[in-house]
C-alpha cells in the first residue's frame, strides 16, 4: 500500500538520484554523449479516450508532478554535446518480477477480473523490447527528450486482463471494484484506475521495431509451459492414489469395494479421495508458470 511515507520515499529517490547523476555529468572531464534518464507514462495523467503521443500535455496527480521534475532535472543538463532521452516506461511486462509478478498470484487462483470499469487504457511493452528500445534509443542521434516505451497496441484492462487468464488457463471474471483497489493499492491506485492511451510515435518514426507487438505474443512465450507444469501435477496426484505404499486402504482396494457394494461410493469415501488430490492440486495451481 502506497502511504504518505511510501510516497515521500519514491519521490526523494527518484529526485535526489536524478540530481546527483545531473552534478556529475556537468563537473565530469569528459562528459557522455547521451543520458537517458528513466521516467514513465504517468507523466500524462488521466488521458482518457485520447491518444497520448510525446507532445501531449503533463497530468496535475502525484504520479505526473513527479515525472515533471523527475524529468526537468534530466533535461536541464541537455547541451550541443550531451543528449539528453526521458525515457516513459509503460507497464513492463516481463519474467521475474515487475507488475505482471503483482497479477499473477490472483490470475492463477481464478480470482481475478476487471479493476474498476475495467475501460481505461492501459499501456505495456514486453520486457525484451524495453531493452532493445534503449538501445535504440543510444543509437538514434534523432532521438531527444520524451520517448514513450510502450508497445503499439495499449489496450483496455478488461481486455488485458482477459488475455492474462486465458495465456493462464484460468477464468477472468471476479472484478475489483474501485474502492477495494484504493482501499489496497492506496495513491498508487490512480496509476492502476487511470486511463493511459500512449502512443510510441517517436519509436515507429525511427524505424523501431517490436519483437512482441502484441500480448498473446509476450503471453504465449512467458506460459509456453504453463500446460506441462498442471499435467504433471495431475500425473503425480494419479501416482501418488495409485502406488503400491503409503495407502489404506489402497485405490485398488476402494475400487474393488465399490464395484462390488450395492451402495456405491459412500460420502467419506468420496471426501477422503478428494482430500487426497487436494496438495497436488494446489501445486498445478501455484505451479511457476514461466518458460523453461
Amino acid at each position: 500500500r502506497w502511504t504518505s511515507k511510501k510516497e515521500e520515499a519514491v519521490w526523494e529517490s527518484r529526485i535526489q538520484t536524478t540530481t546527483r547523476l545531473a552534478e556529475v555529468i556537468q563537473a565530469a572531464t569528459v562528459r557522455p554523449s547521451v543520458w537517458i534518464s528513466a521516467s514513465g507514462i504517468g507523466f500524462y495523467g488521466e488521458g482518457g479516450e485520447v491518444l497520448l503521443s510525446e507532445e501531449s500535455l503533463a497530468g496535475e496527480d502525484y504520479f505526473a508532478r513527479l515525472c515533471v521534475e523527475w524529468e526537468g532535472i534530466a533535461r536541464a543538463s541537455e547541451s550541443s554535446d550531451l543528449r539528453v532521452v526521458c525515457a516513459r516506461f509503460g507497464i513492463i511486462i516481463g519474467q521475474g518480477g515487475g507488475a505482471l509478478k503483482a497479477m499473477l498470484l490472483p490470475a492463477k487462483s481464478g480470482l481475478s477480473g476487471p479493476l474498476g470499469t475495467g475501460k481505461q487504457w492501459w499501456s505495456w511493452i514486453a520486457l525484451p523490447d524495453v531493452v532493445r528500445a534503449l538501445v535504440h534509443a543510444l543509437e538514434q542521434d534523432a532521438i531527444r527528450g520524451p520517448l514513450n516505451v510502450v508497445a503499439p497496441e495499449p489496450i483496455r484492462q478488461a481486455d488485458f486482463q482477459r488475455s492474462l487468464c486465458r495465456a493462464l488457463h484460468r477464468p477472468a471474471w471476479i472484478p475489483a471494484p474501485a474502492f477495494g483497489v484504493r482501499l489496497l493499492l492506496g495513491r498508487f491506485a490512480d496509476e492502476v484506475l487511470a486511463s493511459k492511451r500512449v502512443t510510441p510515435r517517436v519509436l515507429s518514426e525511427t524505424g523501431f521495431e517490436w519483437s512482441f507487438p502484441t500480448l498473446e505474443s509476450i503471453f504465449g512465450d512467458l506460459f509456453s509451459n504453463t500446460n506441462k507444469g498442471v499435467f504433471l501435477a495431475l500425473l503425480g496426484s494419479v501416482a501418488l492414489l495409485a502406488a503400491p505404499y503409503g495407502r489404506t486402504p489402497h485405490l485398488i482396494d476402494i475400487a474393488r469395494d465399490y464395484s462390488t457394494s450395492p451402495f456405491g461410493l459412500d460420502v467419506m469415501l468420496h471426501a477422503g479421495m478428494h482430500l487426497a488430490l487436494v496438495p497436488w492440486l494446489f501445486v498445478a495451481l501455484y505451479f511457476r508458470p514461466f518458460k523453461g
